[in-house]
């Protein structure tokens, strides 16, 4: 707005000049009049250039922020539906565990019944993670370990079963363990992208 003005008051001085002078200072005002619209133009299109360029990086940024929010919501959901399986996997199989132990007709009926719910269970865990990836694949792997010692365990009661047990089923939880924090570094990743 102020180079409007500029350029007003100068062809106001122009106007005067004319009247008042020759040709020369007419020359003169001329050129500065034009020294001006020519600054006013390229001042403003740097000005809405620079804004331009501007709204594009906020752009980026925001769409930055979000994607890596939708990330971050997406992996907090999926840790906690592999933590919610592992805990009804794990119950079931203390469950299995201890039935096994009485060795009674309704306790193999439901020992059974048991076997297919930690099979639908570990088959939902497996689904939900990628076998590509190592801490992913040492929790899978430790979940097989964990159903073939109970499997093992319900046909042959030896009282080295408990000590196997414990073992495999702290395993079961340090692979799980591992990956949450695995996966917890990598939601602070995106977020320290995101604060950016």
């Amino acid at each position: 707005m102020g180079g409007c003005t500029q350029i007003i008051q100068l062809l106001s001085e122009i106007k005067g000049s004319l009247a008042d002078s020759g040709s020369s200072n007419l020359m003169i005002a001329l050129v500065a009049a034009g020294g001006t619209v020519a600054g006013v133009l390229v001042g403003g299109v740097f000005q809405y250039l620079l804004q331009r360029a501007q709204s594009k990086s906020q752009a980026f940024q925001i769409k930055s922020q979000l994607k890596a929010e939708i990330i971050s919501k997406q992996r907090q959901e999926w840790m906690e539906s592999i933590r919610n399986a592992a805990k009804d996997i794990i119950s079931e199989f203390d469950l299995v565990y201890n039935l096994s132990l009485s060795q009674s007709k309704p306790a193999e009926e439901e020992i059974k019944t048991l076997f297919l719910s930690t099979s639908k269970s570990a088959a939902l865990i497996e689904l939900k993670l990628n076998p590509e990836k190592p801490s992913q694949k040492s929790v899978i792997n430790s979940l097989y370990e964990l159903q073939i010692h109970l499997q093992r365990h319900s046909r042959n009661l030896v009282l080295e079963n408990d000590e196997i047990y414990d073992e495999l089923r702290k395993k079961f939880k340090g692979c799980l363990v591992e990956l949450f924090r695995q996966t917890w570094c990598r939601i602070k990743e995106l977020e320290g992208i995101e604060a950016t």
